[in-house]
């Protein structure tokens, strides 16, 4: 014998407490709510990871780049040494007379001719290379040319070896003058790295 059907079962839809009536729409819209949610959660996920990309590395100013630092000088006189922060030292003896020879190129006419010995101690931590060392002077308010003598050991900087740390090395270097009691050293003793020191009367 077949039991009859209720009427609320089968194919009819069911009404849920409060009125709400739960057909076969409802599953679809659940998922198309969770597909939006989930698409929601995917940009910000997209969101957080450019924002890392772009955002610049720790320590690392943005819009500058680092810029290696200049050890600072100052003024100095002649004899005596001018020590930098990193343990360079340099010294400028007195200005001496000298008579360049027929080979010697920088020397003027009418001009007097002089030579300093410069004394570079080298305590770094580093190698120093002498070569790099640069000079520009004046005397009598004007520039002074300087001279090269090479067949006298006078040259425009200093020799092309290393110095290693805790060593000194020492080199001639002459200049055409206005006035021989008066000259202003203003030295580079590197490339880089390094404030211009200034020997001599200001």
């Amino acid at each position: 014998m077949t039991t009859p059907r209720s009427r609320t079962e089968g194919s009819l839809p069911r009404t849920e407490p409060g009125g709400t009536v739960d057909d076969a729409a409802g599953p679809s819209r659940r998922r198309r709510v969770w597909a939006v949610l989930g698409l929601v959660v995917a940009l910000v996920a997209v969101g957080v990871v450019v924002r890392s990309a772009l955002a610049p590395a720790p320590g690392l100013a943005t819009g500058s780049a680092p810029s290696a630092g200049v050890l600072d000088a100052g003024h100095t006189a002649f004899g005596a040494a001018f020590t930098y922060r990193d343990g360079l030292s340099v010294e400028v003896d007195e200005p001496e007379r000298f008579t360049p020879s027929e080979t010697a190129a920088g020397a003027g006419d009418g001009l007097a001719t002089v030579v300093v010995e410069v004394a570079v101690t080298n305590g770094t931590g580093k190698t120093y290379r002498a070569s790099t060392f640069a000079v520009t002077a004046s005397s009598g308010g004007v520039e002074a040319e300087q001279v090269w003598d090479p067949a006298q050991g006078v040259e425009l900087s200093g020799p092309a070896y290393a110095v290693p740390p805790g060593g000194t090395v020492r080199f001639r270097l002459a200049f055409a003058v206005q006035q021989a009691d008066d000259l202003r050293l203003t030295v580079l003793p590197a490339i880089y790295g390094y404030a211009p020191l200034v020997v001599g009367t200001i």
